[in-house]
């Protein structure tokens, strides 16, 4: 933790700050993507990479085989070429949610499905979490995404909560189903996912509804009684919490169904407003994705957060996922304060709720609320 001094033996980042949502499969960084692509075969994603990454890497690797020690500095050059292009690809595909999907689908995914690269993939997520001065996190993923290799469900959830045991920061895992037509695969996927928060209850915070909302919205019953299911059997352990408003509002039904059994936090929730529920926010995933007709000018004083946080909403700020979206908290953060004229204390705010929002062991959530006291000068 080089970025963070101690104060009264609490590590304490300058712009301390808390992130409850974003997706494994989405945070992966470039060049860990690009070098295990390259060593299963560029020629083996069904969405190809571009050809200037894959021309720079192969000449990299070529010279690696044939060079001398001098040629070290060209093949490093050539290397961070190669990654810097990819990046700027997976960048560009902002306002192509086909294009979006694509890449997660059929280059990142594909990369997760060994106990190996999941593990490497949540330690370097951690440690870019700590370099954006994170001091807790939530991790979530759909652990059905990664058994295509031969994983068993239990083996990838395993895989993820032994890197996040032993990081040096709280971390909850949060697992999800994933929306789609009720019928058998479903109800048995929400129910697995139910079976794997009640077993890895001491590190998982909550049950996820995640996916095409567009397509399939609301509350699908399949999932909710699983997931009230997992709460009951996990003796409270494993909370509930799903993707809602984000391309489309909510019903007052709805948002009165959760509030009636317990479930206090939603994600994105960017076609409502509410004074009771925490809001997980992720501006720059909204934009990217434009999933309000508010956010087509690109321009972060349009986004809701800024008049949600002035009204008194529990709303946080989360990236959702850093590969294919150019952001950062600390970005955000700063764009904040240029737009919304947020101070110390708004940001102090933000991340309270997030710890309040949160799934967080309360031991944990004490610790996390005197780093950001000391952090942010509050009393």
């Amino acid at each position: 933790m080089t970025n963070m001094k101690k104060i009264n033996g609490l590590w304490v980042p300058q712009h301390a700050n808390v992130v409850n949502h974003t997706h494994l499969d989405c945070v992966l960084r470039h060049r860990d993507v690009v070098r295990l692509a390259a060593q299963a075969g560029f020629e083996n994603f069904a969405e190809p990479f571009p050809a200037l990454t894959q021309q720079l890497w192969k000449t990299a690797e070529l010279l690696g085989k044939t060079g001398t020690v001098k040629d070290r500095a060209l093949i490093a050059r050539l290397q961070r070429r190669a990654v810097s292009a990819y990046r700027e690809d997976c960048f560009a595909r902002g306002g192509d949610l086909t294009a979006y999907v694509a890449a997660i689908a059929n280059q990142l995914v594909p990369l997760m499905q060994t106990v190996e690269n999941i593990k490497l993939f949540t330690e370097h997520y951690i440690e870019d979490l700590i370099a954006d001065h994170t001091i807790g996190a939530q991790i979530r993923f759909a652990p059905h995404l990664h058994i295509a290799g031969g994983l068993s469900l239990e083996a990838v959830v395993e895989a993820v909560a032994e890197v996040t045991a032993n990081a040096p920061i709280p971390i909850k895992l949060i697992l999800c189903a994933l929306r789609g037509e009720d019928g058998e695969a479903k109800r048995k996927e929400a129910k697995e996912v139910a079976d794997l928060c009640i077993k890895y209850s001491a590190h998982v915070g909550a049950m996820d509804l995640a996916g095409a909302e567009a397509l399939w919205g609301g509350i699908p019953q399949w999932w909710w009684v699983e997931a009230l299911r997992a709460r009951e059997a996990s003796g409270g352990q494993c909370g509930i919490t799903l993707h809602l408003g984000e391309v489309q509002p909510a019903t007052p039904e709805e948002i009165q169904l959760l509030k009636d059994n317990g479930v206090f936090v939603v994600g994105h929730f960017l076609h409502n407003d509410d004074d009771e529920l925490y809001q997980e926010c992720c501006p720059h995933s909204n934009f990217t994705l434009t999933a309000h007709p508010s956010l087509a000018s690109g321009q972060f004083r349009c986004h809701s957060v800024g008049r949600k946080l002035k009204e008194k909403q529990h709303v946080m700020l989360s990236t959702d996922g850093t590969t294919l979206i150019k952001t950062s908290m600390r970005m955000q953060m700063s764009l904040g304060r240029r737009a919304f004229g947020w101070t110390g204390k708004d940001l102090h705010q933000l991340s309270l709720n997030a710890i309040n929002g949160g799934f967080y062991n309360e031991a944990d959530k004490k610790t996390m609320r005197e780093q950001l006291k000391l952090a942010y000068g509050a009393k």
